[in-house]
């Protein structure tokens, strides 16, 4: 009469110093909704378009990341007027992502990346796609993006500043 235990995972994660958002959700902390919302599709749309989707707008909250338009309506306390990520409703949040820093100057900015902060930012569209409905493209990101401007050294530093507790 031999029982099967289930056996638990013992790998170890290395540590890298850059947050993993697929650690997070597979270590249960966020977990898929059994079905997304079934929402109206917009199809390609402008920023300015995508900025009147901000936590102010009772009816409709939405984001973007490297172009995929994503419905984040039903997350009220992420995403609505008190939400935690209010700011990022209405706006491009890859560089936000891809940086980690939250500030809302780094919204709705379409500038070359570094590799570092493309695959940080990368790293969080498996969460996107599982946790919210997709619901159009942001047109901007249709350009040539070879074309869009530098981050100026300054505000490379600035992003790629790690934040030091004394």
């Amino acid at each position: 009469d031999s029982e099967q235990v289930p056996k638990q995972q013992t790998e170890e994660v290395p540590r890298t110093g850059s947050f993993n958002p697929g650690l997070i959700i597979s270590k249960g902390v966020s977990s898929k909704p059994t079905s997304l919302p079934t929402v109206e599709q917009m199809g390609e749309i402008t920023i300015d378009e995508l900025n009147k989707y901000d936590c102010n707008n009772e009816k409709r909250r939405l984001l973007s990341l490297f172009g995929t338009v994503f419905d984040v309506t039903h997350a009220v306390m992420k995403y609505g007027k008190e939400g935690s990520y209010k700011d990022f409703a209405g706006h491009d949040i890859t560089l936000c992502l891809g940086s980690g820093k939250l500030d809302t100057k780094w919204l709705d900015r379409f500038v070359l990346m570094t590799d570092k902060h493309i695959e940080s930012a990368q790293g969080w569209v498996s969460f996107y796609e599982t946790q919210y409905p997709k619901c159009g493209t942001l047109k901007k990101w249709e350009e040539d993006q070879s074309k869009w401007d530098k981050l100026s050294d300054d505000e490379l530093e600035e992003l790629n500043a790690e934040c030091i507790i004394m």
